[in-house]
């Protein structure tokens, strides 16, 4: 399971990776630098590298879709873009159009308690630890992008 935190400065995600009951990975890199903009995953883990390609190099083009299998399509596999003039927007595989959102927000399981960290004044990586010190559905190594630094921080 995945915890995807933002708070308009800073992204934070978890490095916990599942595959059925069992723990694939607590240092799974969820959160990608490609040129000036940051990019969040969650979901089936086949569909990252096709999804990146799909909403960076082709900018959501439907035609340029690529096959997604029908579990990716009906699961929650998103990718988040996150810009470092403080833009988000979600993509999901089947759908062109993203869902914009605002700061404080987050993703994945237990978001509510991410987002009630968020409104009691916690930052993007404190609210991420929070779930991940209480919810089995989230944790490992914690992984911090601050949108300031895109520029700098390019894959």
């Amino acid at each position: 399971m995945t915890i995807i935190v933002w708070d308009g400065k800073y992204v934070a995600a978890d490095g916990l990776a599942v595959t059925k009951s069992l723990i694939a990975s607590t240092n799974y890199k969820k959160i990608h630098v490609l040129d000036d903009v940051a990019y969040a995953f969650c979901g089936s883990w086949r569909a990252l590298e096709p999804m990146l390609e799909w909403v960076h190099k082709f900018d959501a083009d439907m035609e340029k879709r690529p096959p997604f299998s029908e579990e990716d399509k009906n699961g929650d596999t998103s990718l988040i873009k996150f810009t470092r003039g403080g833009l988000c927007y979600r993509y999901w595989c089947d759908c062109p159009y993203p869902d914009p959102e605002e700061a404080p927000w987050a993703w994945g399981a237990d978001k509510e308690l991410a987002i009630g960290a968020l409104r009691a004044g916690a930052t993007a990586m404190q609210a991420a630890q929070i779930v991940m010190d209480n919810s089995v559905w989230s944790g490992g190594k914690l992984q911090v992008v601050r949108l300031s630094d895109l520029k700098d921080l390019a894959e």
